[in-house]
């Protein structure tokens, strides 16, 4: 880890809080690259799978899939893309970068690897006027369709996981993006210096 200018970031975050501008925010800030959708290519290229099933299955759930899951008892498409994205992710932690989402904390906690783990959450008012300028919801009520993104995400991290998706527990800080995310890249720039001086991960 002394080799590494900066310990691996991870940032699990509710959807609407604004994961990918902190993350863009606060790799400008550090010089690192940073990592959500766009390593699903390297995971397709890796795997075999398509970008279109790992885009689907990358890191959300619903309850009717949870179930179908439940069922078949291992092997399901979940778990296909799920220990693809796990090899792309510990093979990533090897250099200074942040990575989005995807239970990233606790595959680099399993695998031995040294990271600050951050959760990012707002209230619903901030979340759905986020999710309105992401244009995702589609013909979905804004709210429901943030809830439900929510709803997939924590079911992904449970069945991966075993834990709560919201447990401040999981993570080294949590934040709420209410406070702006220029705020929260900067309170997360002065926590990765602080820790690296104080040589917190030698």
């Amino acid at each position: 880890m002394n080799q590494m200018k900066f310990p691996v970031i991870t940032i699990a975050r509710e959807y609407g809080a604004g994961g990918r501008s902190v993350a863009s925010l606060l790799a400008e800030k550090l010089n690192v690259p940073w990592y959500d959708k766009d390593f699903i290519i390297t995971t397709a290229e890796n795997s075999g799978l398509s970008i279109e099933q790992i885009s689907k299955d990358s890191e959300e759930i619903g309850d009717r899939e949870k179930f179908i899951d439940t069922l078949i008892g291992g092997g399901s498409m979940h778990d296909k893309v799920f220990y693809a994205q796990r090899e792309v992710i510990i093979d990533l932690a090897h250099k200074p970068c942040i990575i989005i989402g995807r239970a990233a904390e606790a595959i680099l906690k399993e695998a031995g690897l040294p990271s600050i783990d951050v959760f990012l959450y707002s209230d619903m008012k901030r979340k759905i006027q986020h999710a309105k300028e992401l244009k995702e919801y589609g013909t979905m009520d804004v709210e429901k369709y943030v809830l439900l993104k929510d709803k997939k995400r924590a079911n992904f991290y449970k069945q991966y996981t075993g834990k709560e998706f919201t447990d401040k527990h999981n993570y080294d800080i949590c934040l709420n993006t209410s406070i702006g995310f220029e705020q929260c890249a900067t309170i997360l720039e002065t926590l990765v210096h602080q820790l690296v001086d104080q040589k917190y991960f030698d």
